[in-house]
């Protein structure tokens, strides 16, 4: 499990979950459905009216000869969730495509350094590559190496020092650095440079003296040391009063703040550090010195990058210069090869150009010879979802769309190969499968060397794979198509569905206005709320073992909507819908179609669109009565905007009409239907098949039940404790200040709060 020391704090969100059925031992789990030309079924039509109890975001269309109507299919989708989770069937919708993360800082960083082989370098861990898409098929073409790296990075100041800026119009937008700014730094990293050359020396002469065991004890030690540097003296943590310091100085007329004094503090706080840890090592303590005074040095660059004025103009680019070697480095750079010089083609790449992170890179041209490593649809899917994540938040930006193309290298492959002059492909970084499994293709990509990597537990292997030759009641109802976990190869079949849905016809002249709301997506791998969590702090993530998920994701149904404020709301994230008002319509009617169902199919079938069926029952009527209040003030909710309360309706069962199976005249063709009024042995048939009374905690119906009720919309609290015990403090999307950077690293979900606030304990149980 992953180490978290910061407390956590529990929240409640726009959305909640209902806990997956306790077992998938079901007896609708089998081989055999019934064939489509058989009438040993029951078939015919039922009824439904849709009455809004809300405004909804739903999509209106007109017919031809007048009146209103919205497709069937925005009916289906709800009906086929509600059956899903009532008959504990497999969660097909959702998503499977693999999750991916990276990690600098958190919970998941050291083995997100150990599966990205960054022990050694991320030049020597990741392949740098070209892109290239041949009859819609992707491949990635590696470049040459430079010696034992795939890749070379160089700062930017160091870019400087070779005038690559003044060579050429083109880099006029990428480098903004004053003269002085370039001595600076220049000397800075020429001090580094000297206190490494003096480190490993004086590494070298110490470890001539040791024997074998002495050295690797030695070894040993150079990791503790390195382990010190990376858990108590990251940048990103120890300098952070310090770069606090320096932002609060930018705005106000003070006194410079002098940061060197702080740093020189710092310095003299590390060599204590290595002293105290290795105090039995007295002979390295000049070692110790030069290792600290590099890191206060590296620190103080660190900061310098920081304080360079932003550079707005900067576009993501991929440009051809050439070069001259020298030894592992370069010792020239040029746009242009001049006549008679010896140099060699590569490229110069920069992905972003923030903070203290401006390192450009140069990659060498592409293998001659080299057919490519294909890049599987998994990788392409994989990366498309990453892509659907990334948000520009910075309005002011003009290029705001520019960089984001930058990273659609799929998608607008065409477009951005088009603006890589003198490239064959579009500059990647990637990891090949060669090496591990013989299979040459690409496993990992990205537009940056550290990019993401899928985690160890996908929701695939979380949830359990189909079982073969099985099918469940909702595929049995909703039918499926060829699938490789049907069955095995020489037996994958398909199934039509046996339920046809109507368009819902709408009552009344629909009254449509427009309004914009903030809908983020939330995604499975935010784990502080996908994951089931300890009572301690330490955050569960996809990277440990034994993961449990929270189970169906479903929004809250409000009493009242939330007023929707766009103050401060960054408006290339706002999201558009077509609203209709509830008063403007009486309803919605529509219809269901069904063929060849067993009783318990079509006892499910009215259990998933009407949850009151359960009060017809006659086997389970002493169970029913127990949920009778809170099932007489059950909602679903319909389209889109739910986080704000849209969309809450009642549906419910007007008629049920059944196939009559004589084969006398009027039977076949005078009166083919016959109503029911009465089918409360359908529900009974469908409650028994899944296990009677036991049925009820099985799959979680109390949880089910609760999120079709009405909750009052939580106030924004103030923080009132850190336990579940306490009232967890509440956020809707409407908290532009709290998701603009994605959820608080100390949140967890306060999973079934609104469960008669907290009791999570059955009524039935109770009673």
């Amino acid at each position: 499990m992953a180490k978290q020391n910061d407390k956590v704090c529990y929240v409640t969100l726009p959305y909640d979950f209902i806990s997956f059925a306790e077992t998938n031992d079901f007896p609708y789990r089998r081989a055999n459905v019934p064939g489509h030309d058989s009438k040993n079924g029951l078939g015919g039509c039922l009824s439904y009216t849709i009455t809004p109890c809300s405004d909804l975001a739903m999509e209106v269309r007109a017919r031809r000869k007048g009146g209103y109507f919205v497709g069937g299919s925005q009916i289906r989708g709800k009906i086929r969730s509600n059956l899903e989770i009532l008959s504990a069937a497999y969660p097909e919708f959702i998503s499977h495509t693999p999750m991916l993360y990276r990690d600098f800082s958190g919970v998941s960083k050291e083995s997100y350094k150990e599966r990205m082989g960054l022990s050694n370098g991320i030049e020597r861990a990741v392949q740098a590559g070209f892109l290239i898409k041949e009859d819609n098929e992707f491949y990635v073409i590696p470049a040459q190496q430079f010696g034992d790296k795939y890749f070379l990075s160089i700062k930017e100041h160091r870019l400087m020092k070779l005038e690559i800026s003044s060579a050429s119009k083109s880099f006029s937008t990428i480098f903004k650095w004053e003269e002085e700014e370039k001595t600076e730094f220049d000397e800075l990293q020429n001090r580094i440079e000297d206190l490494t050359r003096k480190i490993k020396s004086q590494r070298e002469d110490y470890k001539d003296k040791l024997n074998s065991e002495e050295e690797k004890e030695f070894n040993k030690i150079q990791k503790q040391i390195s382990q010190v540097f990376l858990d108590k003296y990251n940048f990103n943590k120890k300098l952070m009063t310090i770069s606090r310091n320096l932002n609060r100085n930018k705005h106000k007329n003070t006194t410079p703040y002098n940061y060197k004094s702080d740093l020189e503090s710092i310095k003299k706080d590390l060599c204590k550090d290595l002293q105290k840890r290795f105090s039995d090592k007295k002979e390295l303590l000049p070692f110790y010195q030069l290792t600290a005074k590099r890191w206060q040095l590296k620190a103080e660059l660190y900061i310098k990058y920081r304080l360079l004025k932003k550079n707005k103009g900067f576009l993501p680019y991929q440009r051809n210069v050439y070069y001259h070697p020298d030894g592992q480095g370069i010792e020239k750079i040029a746009v242009n090869a001049s006549a008679g010089e010896d140099l060699g083609k590569a490229y110069l790449f920069n992905s972003t150009n923030a903070g203290s992170k401006r390192s450009h890179y140069f990659v060498l041209e592409a293998e001659p010879g080299h057919k490519g490593y294909p890049v599987p649809q998994s990788v392409i899917d994989s990366y498309r979802q990453y892509f659907k994540k990334i948000r520009i938040i910075d309005e002011k930006d003009n290029n705001n769309e520019n960089k984001r193309k930058f990273y659609d290298i799929f998608d607008s492959y065409e477009e951005i190969q088009k603006e890589s002059k003198g490239a064959n492909g579009i500059i990647v970084f990637f990891r090949s499968s060669q090496k591990e499994t013989g299979k040459e293709e690409v496993i990992h990509i990205g537009r940056t060397p550290y990019f993401k990597i899928p985690y160890k537990q996908q929701l695939e292997q979380l949830l359990g794979k189909k079982e073969k030759n099985k099918v469940d009641y909702a595929e049995a109802l909703f039918g499926f198509i060829n699938d490789e976990q049907r069955g095995d190869d020489e037996t994958k079949i398909a199934y039509k569905s046996r339920l046809r849905f109507s368009p819902v016809d709408i009552s009344g002249q629909p009254d449509i206005y427009c309004k914009e709301f903030l809908l983020p997506t939330p995604y499975a791998s935010s784990s502080a709320m996908y994951l089931q969590q300890g009572e301690e702090s330490a955050l569960q993530t996809y990277e440990d073992e034994n993961l449990c998920l929270n189970g169906y994701k479903y929004y809250h149904i409000l009493k009242e909507p939330i007023k929707v404020s766009k103050q401060g709301k960054p408006q290339n994230m706002l999201s558009g819908r077509k609203i209709i008002k509830k008063d403007s319509i009486e309803g919605l009617t529509g219809k269901i179609y069904f063929d060849n169902l067993s009783e318990a199919e079509l006892g499910l079938l009215l259990l998933s669109i009407d949850l009151k069926q359960l009060l017809k029952s006659e086997r389970y009527k002493e169970i029913a009565a127990k949920y009778q209040a809170k099932l007489e003030h059950a909602y679903d909710l319909l389209g889109g905007a739910k986080p704000y309360g849209y969309g809450k309706v009642k549906i419910e069962i007007d008629s049920l009409e059944i196939e009559k199976k004589g084969n006398d005249f009027a039977s076949l063709i005078l009166e083919p239907m016959q109503t029911v009024e009465k089918w409360h042995q359908y529900i009974d048939a469908f409650i028994a098949d899944m296990g009677g009374q036991q049925y009820f905690e099985r799959v979680h119906f109390d949880q089910y039940l609760q999120s079709k009720l009405e909750i009052d919309a939580p106030a924004a609290q103030t923080d009132q404790g850190q336990g579940k015990r306490t009232p967890p403090k509440h956020y809707n999307w409407n908290d532009t200040s709290a998701f603009k950077k994605g959820y608080n690293k100390k949140w967890r979900l306060c999973k079934n709060f609104f469960l008669d606030q907290g009791q999570s304990k059955s009524s039935i149980e109770k009673s």
